[in-house]
């Protein structure tokens, strides 16, 4: 009896720890210095990192001014990352539509630089990688045994304190970390991205391409119309920060429309 017992003791031990959630809260950056919360949830060998962006597409006034309009290209769902040990699914909203695409997490590489710094209280180390057309610099500390990480930066051995992308486009900082028993959003949000069709990377980087060739090609159109002229930088920013994964070809394909 006592031998039955503490089976089922140590059952429901397990059983129960296993369901909690780890939740970490990061603020997150983005191109136009725009600061807001995300959310990544750890359950066992899965996660999802959302961008809890609360805007509306449209015009933000609240930094716009009358030689600047910045326009906001986001939706209810925001930016939402599934990942697990082999693949990762992102879901971007995309001028008005939405942008859902499979991408391997093996192409993601780490080389640890050596370097160290004091973070909030928490002893880090510098790592840096480069996929898909960005190059993030990472810190973290082995002092929490977390490897998983905001957007697809899992693998690493400790918790991501805080990230930059090169080129200014995203910095992310680390918040608090916390577990919880609930998982109705992480399974919403798991159910909302791996229930609907995903395209592929390659076929992700031919879509983009046209999607961006056209969108150049009416701003132009449009601006001659009006007798004006408009002048893009020559890594097209205004193109390359509505994403998170780059084309490899993006950018020589925008450079051809004149």
């Amino acid at each position: 009896m006592k031998k039955t017992l503490l089976f089922f003791l140590l059952f429901f031990s397990l059983n129960f720890y296993s369901q909690n959630i780890k939740v970490i809260e990061y603020s997150y950056e983005d191109y136009n210095n725009v600061v807001c919360s995300s959310t990544l949830f750890i359950n066992n060998k899965e996660t999802i990192f959302r961008v809890n962006d609360e805007r509306k597409s449209g015009i933000d006034m609240a930094i716009s001014n009358e030689e600047n309009y910045i326009i906001v290209d986001n939706d209810n769902i925001s930016t939402v990352i599934y990942s697990n040990d082999s693949i990762s699914i992102v879901r971007i909203p995309l001028y008005k539509d939405e942008i859902i695409y499979s991408d391997s997490i093996d192409k993601i590489n780490y080389s640890l630089t050596g370097k160290t710094k004091d973070i909030n209280g928490f002893s880090c180390q510098e790592a840096i990688t480069k996929f898909n057309g960005r190059t993030y610099i990472i810190w973290f500390t082995p002092e929490i045994a977390v490897n998983y990480g905001p957007l697809k930066l899992n693998g690493l051995p400790g918790l991501i304190i805080e990230v930059v992308e090169v080129t200014k486009n995203i910095k992310i900082r680390f918040k608090s970390i916390n577990e919880i028993k609930e998982i109705k959003t992480f399974e919403y949000y798991k159910k909302y991205i791996t229930e609907k069709k995903s395209m592929n990377y390659s076929t992700y980087e031919n879509k983009i391409i046209d999607i961006m060739k056209t969108n150049k090609a009416k701003k132009i159109a449009t601006l001659a119309e009006l007798n004006a002229t408009i002048e893009f930088d020559k890594n097209h920013k205004s193109f390359t920060n509505l994403l998170i994964d780059v084309p490899k070809d993006l950018v020589s394909e925008l450079l051809k429309i004149q």
